[in-house]
């Protein structure tokens, strides 16, 4: 199952100043994905990871405490569950140039609604346990890797989020 927002920031061509005409549209889509087989927890995909405006020879970071940016995930359960982030190392444009994508030992955070926050390694198996019915958000942030001679186009990526434990 396939859910997210995709992004559509807007990457200005080298050598050119940003104005209305200059600006090349480019759909740079980091969608959220689930793979939820487990009984006891549901989970649902609440925004993608959005980057905003982007320009070559740059980088641009969003913290997982971006929000509005930051990639999100909702799960409620009751139990002990394992939840994987499958990260992409580039987004790959229609005609397929890519656009590397980082992701480090902070770009993760899991958040409870009592507001307790944990920082973890998106790139590392995660280990939740909900004692009674109970809800955790996780936050995704990254960065994206301009070259100085990126080519404007649209660009897209999946990160799949995997829920497992044991049956409900």
């Amino acid at each position: 199952m396939q859910m997210g927002m995709p992004s559509w920031p807007t990457l200005v061509a080298p050598g050119r100043r940003r104005t209305s005409q200059s600006a090349v549209a480019v759909a740079v889509a980091l969608v959220v994905g689930l793979a939820c087989p487990v009984g006891a927890q549901t989970a649902d995909g609440v925004q993608g990871l959005q980057f905003g405006l982007l320009f070559p020879g740059t980088t641009t970071i969003v913290t997982p405490e971006t929000a509005g940016q930051r990639a999100e995930w909702q799960i409620s359960g009751v139990g002990t569950f394992t939840v994987q982030l499958v990260l992409p190392i580039a987004m790959t444009s229609t005609r397929g140039d890519e656009l590397p994508l980082q992701f480090t030992v902070t770009d993760g955070v899991l958040v409870s609604l009592q507001g307790k926050q944990v920082t973890f390694d998106p790139r590392q198996m995660q280990t939740i346990r909900h004692n009674k019915r109970e809800t955790t958000r996780i936050w995704l942030g990254g960065s994206v890797i301009a070259s100085p001679d990126q080519r404007a186009d649209s660009y897209s990526a999946t990160v799949t989020l995997i829920v497992s434990g044991p049956p409900a």
